[in-house]
């Protein structure tokens, strides 16, 4: 049986983990599977609670006398409760909670998309398809914007870092979209992915290589994954009274200028085989600019 389970921190703090035919130990000692920040949610016991399947598509949710206890609906959990898709457990009355997600059948929208049914899910809503379950197992989402989301996780071959970038699902909703605006975010985006992949493959400089990208096709999502690069992005270092040094903030705008130079000399050809020169970033700003912690150098993303 293939599950995830997506844990949330009351700081909000989000990270889906994936399991196969294998039991989930939850709890603050560092030997189990899904762990809380332990800092943060002493009212989650060491050895909370385990999940194992259930054999009937449902999961066994054991609390193993935790001193505050498991929650469902508001009702305390005795003993070993059955769980389906979409069920929310809280650890300790107002703890940290922890959503199930089970594998579900295809749900077929117009010209042919394919929905999960639970959009409203906070899981990595890729984290059961084929295509990466058998690349990663655990996601950490680190940013959520108007037009997607981004979510951290380790290619389990490779141990590299990356960040898959998501279109938000409502946004490809067939009732909630006519097919002409459907089809102009599904070129942008696709466009985005193509472009910078290609910018990123002839080594340019300061912009964030993209490897991979596409739609998952058990699911309508379109995806792009790139290399993360580990530190805050410039507007979390611009603090009022806090002036950054000016060799530094000239290091940041040469690595800047250096990828938009890069950019707007790349030469490509687009989907229908025109020949075309330059690349517009159109969103330049400080939330845009990441600070790789490593060099403390520059990085443009998006």
């Amino acid at each position: 049986m293939l599950y995830a389970i997506t844990l949330i921190e009351t700081s909000g703090r989000t990270i889906t983990q994936v399991f196969k035919n294998s039991e989930a130990e939850v709890g603050r000692s560092s030997s189990n599977h899904i762990r809380p920040d332990p800092l943060t949610h002493n009212q989650v016991s060491r050895h909370h609670a385990s999940l194992v399947p259930g054999g009937d598509g449902t999961l066994l949710y054991t609390d193993l006398d935790s001193t505050q206890g498991s929650w469902m609906a508001n009702q305390r959990i005795r003993g070993t409760a059955r769980l389906r898709h979409g069920d929310v457990i809280t650890l300790g009355k107002d703890g940290p909670r922890i959503h199930v997600t089970l594998e579900q059948g295809r749900v077929t929208g117009k010209r042919g998309t394919h929905l999960r049914q639970h959009t409203n899910s906070p899981a990595f809503p890729l984290s059961l398809s084929h295509s990466f379950v058998n690349r990663f197992d655990r996601y950490v989402r680190v940013a959520v914007g108007g037009f997607g989301e981004i979510w951290k996780t380790t290619d389990r071959e490779t141990g590299k870092n990356l960040a898959i970038k998501l279109m938000h699902p409502s946004l490809l909703a067939p009732d909630a979209l006519d097919e002409q605006d459907r089809d102009s975010l599904v070129a942008r985006f696709s466009r985005e992915a193509r472009l910078t992949h290609l910018l990123t493959a002839g080594n340019a400089p300061s912009i964030v290589p993209v490897f991979d990208f596409g739609d998952d096709p058990q699911r309508d999502f379109l995806y792009i994954i790139m290399e993360h690069i580990e530190g805050p992005s410039l507007d979390r270092l611009i603090q009022p009274g806090n002036l950054l040094p000016p060799g530094k903030i000239c290091r940041y705008m040469i690595d800047v200028a250096r990828g938009l130079e890069a950019a707007h000399n790349f030469k490509w050809t687009d989907e229908h085989g025109n020949s075309s020169r330059g690349i517009l970033h159109r969103d330049i700003k400080p939330n845009n600019i990441v600070i790789l912690e490593k060099t403390d150098h520059a990085w443009i993303v998006d």
